[in-house]
């Protein structure tokens, strides 16, 4: 699910707590998610995974890993689980933040059984991100966001849209929602749903070439306790659905997809 950010913060304005890399550090956070989702986008297969989630601002930089980006950012759980993400706030107001950020794509392997099997795996690269989040009344929020394969490694190009709400639920708990639409242009579509000609999956599935277009539209909802001034507790599900050009691709089984999670982390300050 894309990020959604419903606040944006003035971070440079706030007392640092230490140093890293001989900057000020603003903020930090440190966790852990249990998680349970699809393999892949339209796999049958779901499987447990746990993994770090971390996140830190430095200045106008924020490094972040598992979604911590959003859970350092009023504890938003329904951001996206990217492997690593770096974004510098190119500007910042009380409404409007537009950030350039990197982003880590760990790849994707060919396997051998099952309905993906014999479709080419897909290289690691770096993504590169343009970001525009933006706060409106009632705790309302969005952005939206331009990634692009900077390596050329056959990833193209992914645009995004989405818009969240928050509501406190007592004093210690808050509640997120959050929708988003992602659209992409040929190579990505290729990429990420293509069945590539001569390959060992053509002669099985036949070749499949999406065109670009819309990609998925997914929703999140998640709940954050705060147990006491740095630790919380947090869980959510998301749903996504596969829109025409993914959901036509001849290994997709699932057109819609749910994954769940729980996680614990340390915030300072």
């Amino acid at each position: 699910m894309t990020e959604i950010e419903t606040s944006s913060g003035d971070y440079g304005e706030r007392e640092p707590i230490g140093e890293l890399f001989g900057r000020p550090v603003y903020q930090y956070l440190i966790g852990a998610r249990l998680s349970f989702g699809p393999e892949n986008p339209g796999g049958e297969r779901s499987k447990p995974s746990i993994r770090d989630v971390w996140a830190i601002d430095i200045g106008r930089l924020r490094i972040s890993s598992g979604g911590g980006g959003g859970l350092l950012n009023n504890f938003d759980p329904t951001g996206e689980r990217s492997p690593g993400h770096a974004s510098l706030r190119l500007f910042d107001s009380s409404s409007i933040r537009v950030s350039l950020g990197l982003r880590l794509y760990s790849g994707r392997a060919q396997v051998d059984d099952g309905e993906m099997a014999g479709v080419p795996g897909l290289q690691r690269t770096v993504l590169g991100r343009l970001s525009t989040s933006f706060t409106l009344a009632g705790e309302w929020g969005g952005q939206v966001a331009l990634t692009s394969d900077i390596l050329g490694h056959g990833l193209g190009r992914e645009l995004s849209f989405s818009l969240g709400r928050r509501w406190p639920l007592s004093t210690n708990t808050t509640m997120s929602v959050g929708l988003g639409m992602t659209f992409g242009d040929g190579e990505h579509m290729f990429a990420l749903f293509g069945v590539p000609p001569g390959s060992a999956a053509a002669d099985r599935l036949g070749s499949y070439e999406p065109p670009a277009g819309a990609k998925d539209l997914s929703a999140g909802f998640g709940l954050v306790t705060v147990l006491d001034n740095h630790w919380i507790i947090y869980g959510g599900i998301s749903f996504a659905a596969l829109l025409r050009s993914a959901s036509d691709s001849p290994f997709v089984r699932r057109t819609v997809t749910n994954s769940l999670s729980l996680g614990l982390a340390y915030r300072c300050c």
